[in-house]
C-alpha cells in the first residue's frame, strides 16, 4: 500500500498543470434543507421525455467479459462496461452499509442526448458530459462520452470511482447533508471522493479489479480538481488524493473504511 501511495503521490508531483475538458458536471449534490413547517408543492414527476432515449443501468445483470475489464470495450460499448461495474458497486451498498437505501436508478445518457430534468432541488442537465447524482430523483446519470473519456485516459477503475463518487452524494442525500454552495461544497466533494476510496479498497480485496488498475486512477482525481482559491467548489490535487487515500488506505483500520469519511462532515455521520 505505501508503494501505491508512493505512486500516485509522484503522478501529482509530476504535474504542474492540466486541462479540464472532461470534468464533472456533477449538478445538485446536496438536498436542500427546509424549515420545519414549510409546506412545499410537490412537482409532477420527472416527464418521460427526459429519460425516452436513456439506457436504465441493471445493478443485477451479469458481465459478459471474464477477467481485466481494462482495454475490453470500445466508446459505444460504455453501456456493457457499466453493465459490469453498477452491480459490484450495488454489491458493496449491501456488504459493508446494509441499513443504507439505494439510489432508485442509475441511467446511461448516449450521445446526442440533450435534455435538462427539472426538479424540486434544481435542474439536472441530461447530457453525454455529465457524470451527477441528481438528488431531486435520487438518481445518477452517466453520460456516454465522459464515462469513455474516464475509461480510455484512465483505465478500468476510474469510471467506477466516479460512480462511487456520486453514491457518495447519494449517502449524503440519504442522512439530510445541508446543501452547501461555493467553497462550503468542498468539504463535501472530499467525502464524496474519500467514499470512491472505501469502494475502490472493497473492489481490490474481492479481486474485483487489480493494483495496476488503481494506480491510474490519480490521473482521474487530478483531472476533477481545482486550483487553489475562493471561487472553487471541489478539493485541490492534494486534497482530492487525500480524501481518497483516507478510506482506500484505512491506517485507522476502521470498519467499514467508509467511517473514515466522516471526518469531513463530523456534525452529521455519514455512517455511524
Amino acid at each position: 500500500m505505501k508503494r501505491l501511495v508512493g505512486v500516485i503521490l509522484a503522478t501529482l508531483l509530476a504535474v504542474t498543470a492540466c486541462s479540464d475538458p472532461g470534468k464533472e458536471n456533477e449538478g445538485v449534490s446536496i438536498p436542500i434543507s427546509i424549515p420545519s413547517g414549510t409546506v412545499i408543492s410537490q412537482p409532477a414527476d420527472p416527464p418521460a421525455s427526459a429519460y425516452a432515449r436513456l439506457q436504465s443501468i441493471s445493478t443485477a445483470s451479469d458481465c459478459h467479459v471474464v477477467g481485466d475489464l481494462e482495454g475490453r470495450f470500445t466508446k459505444s460499448q460504455m453501456p456493457q462496461y457499466l453493465a459490469c461495474v453498477v452491480p459490484n458497486i450495488d454489491r458493496w451498498i449491501d456488504s459493508t452499509y446494509p441499513a443504507m437505501e439505494h439510489p432508485k436508478g442509475y441511467y446511461f445518457i448516449p450521445s446526442g442526448v440533450s435534455d435538462v430534468l427539472v426538479t424540486a432541488e434544481g435542474n439536472c442537465p441530461l447530457n453525454d458530459e455529465v457524470l451527477q447524482y441528481c438528488s431531486g430523483v435520487d438518481q445518477i446519470f452517466l453520460g456516454q462520452k465522459a464515462v469513455w473519456q474516464q475509461y480510455s485516459l484512465y483505465g478500468e477503475a476510474a469510471p467506477s470511482a466516479v460512480v462511487a463518487h456520486e453514491l457518495g452524494h447519494h449517502f449524503q442525500h440519504v442522512v439530510k447533508m445541508t446543501r452547501a454552495m461555493g467553497n462550503a461544497q468542498i468539504r463535501y466533494e472530499n467525502q464524496a471522493d474519500c467514499v470512491a476510496g472505501a469502494y475502490i479498497a472493497w473492489a481490490r480485496g474481492h479481486g474485483v479489479m487489480s493494483k495496476s488498475d488503481v494506480r491510474n486512477l490519480s490521473g482521474s482525481l487530478i483531472d476533477a480538481s481545482e486550483a487553489d482559491g475562493p471561487g472553487r467548489d471541489h478539493g485541490t490535487e492534494r486534497e482530492r488524493i487525500r480524501a481518497f487515500d483516507l478510506s482506500y488506505l484505512n491506517k485507522k483500520h476502521l470498519q467499514p473504511p467508509l467511517r473514515n469519511c466522516n471526518e469531513y462532515v463530523p456534525e452529521l455521520l455519514l455512517v455511524k
